[in-house]
């Protein structure tokens, strides 16, 4: 949670956000590339070196508070690694 605090007002995810334009049609995004790019740093910062890790960590409640997602309740997981790749590779 220090780090998402940290994160927060350094506001390093959203400064690389906008580096990246996104050419999706925003009707049908689900994770942002802040939202991306936030969970990445977090993932690799906790030891998570893989984007692979993104599949274990989608769910787990204490990861998605720190990504600024509800652990419960009507907003959905945190992207999966093939989302994350074809986000990237596109």
């Amino acid at each position: 949670m220090l780090l998402a605090e940290a994160e927060h007002r350094l506001a390093v995810a959203e400064r690389l956000a906008r580096c990246f334009p996104d050419r999706c049609d925003p009707s049908g995004i689900t994770h942002t590339f802040y939202d991306m790019i936030r969970a990445r740093i977090f993932a690799i910062s906790c030891g998570y070196k893989d984007v692979d890790d993104l599949d274990f960590l989608r769910c787990d409640p204490t990861f998605k508070l720190a990504c600024g997602t509800p652990a419960r309740g009507a907003r959905r997981d945190l992207c999966s690694q093939p989302t994350f790749i074809s986000k990237i590779v596109a």
